[in-house]
């Protein structure tokens, strides 16, 4: 049986003189664990360069069934009309632009799109939301930021009964991982939220309210519990639909 194609998209590293031989140049990444999440839950994983010419992202597209936006970097305040305001923020207006288009083509073809972390932000941005640029910026001023180099950094969070992260889960209340300092504040009207922080309040699952788009703040593909594999398993079953 043929496996769908799910496009993930990659972080990117500027260039650094200074950095030491072979990296002195720019260069994408994607986390291995994204990856495998996909591959065990069916799928045939892609990585997606983040392309400087817009007219590519149409063959890039027609070459896959479902898409993944990965986390990483923040993602640029000027997209959602901002000054920069936060003192620790760092992004790469390339990757920027490219996964706004793509998402937004992506969103004309049907194309089922599941965004975590930093990707759950640019999905709501590409569709005219806008972020808190820093923690410190939200009144809540909840820190969600991971301690040390693992995602040991866990809370709780609520998920809305009515909403398709709760079909796919059939649970109102999971424990998450936790590793971003950026977040939701308004939310795009195409959107609605599924999911918050019990703690804080905090947006931790938004939904496109008419379309296969799922975004969740937290990093499912290093969970590797049941509740994070139907997460993957939900792009596959989506894409396995798509012509």
């Amino acid at each position: 049986m043929k496996k769908p194609v799910i496009g993930i998209t990659c972080s990117m590293r500027k260039e650094d003189k200074k950095r030491e031989f072979p990296t002195a140049y720019a260069f994408e990444y994607l986390n291995r664990p994204y990856s495998k999440a996909v591959e065990k839950a069916g799928g045939l994983p892609i990585l997606l360069p983040n392309l400087e010419n817009p007219k590519l992202i149409e063959n890039v597209l027609s070459l896959t069934n479902g898409l993944l936006v990965s986390g990483g970097g923040d993602v640029s305040p000027e997209l959602y009309n901002q000054e920069v305001k936060a003192k620790l923020i760092s992004f790469a207006r390339e990757r920027d632009e490219f996964e706004m288009e793509l998402i937004q083509q992506a969103e004309k073809r049907k194309l089922p799109i599941l965004g975590i972390c930093r990707g759950m932000q640019v999905i709501n941005v590409a569709f005219g939301g806008s972020l808190y640029q820093d923690f410190k910026l939200n009144p809540v001023y909840s820190d969600h930021r991971r301690r040390g180099n693992l995602y040991l950094r866990k809370h709780e969070i609520r998920i809305e009964k009515n909403s398709l992260l709760y079909s796919i889960m059939r649970k109102d209340e999971l424990t998450v991982n936790t590793s971003h300092h950026q977040m939701i504040d308004l939310l795009s009207p195409e959107f609605e939220i599924s999911a918050t922080s019990v703690k804080d309040g905090v947006v931790e699952a938004i939904e496109h309210k008419t379309k296969p788009i799922l975004g969740v703040q937290w990093h499912p593909e290093v969970m590797g519990d049941l509740y994070s594999k139907k997460i993957f398993k939900w792009l596959i079953n989506q894409a396995m639909k798509y012509e």
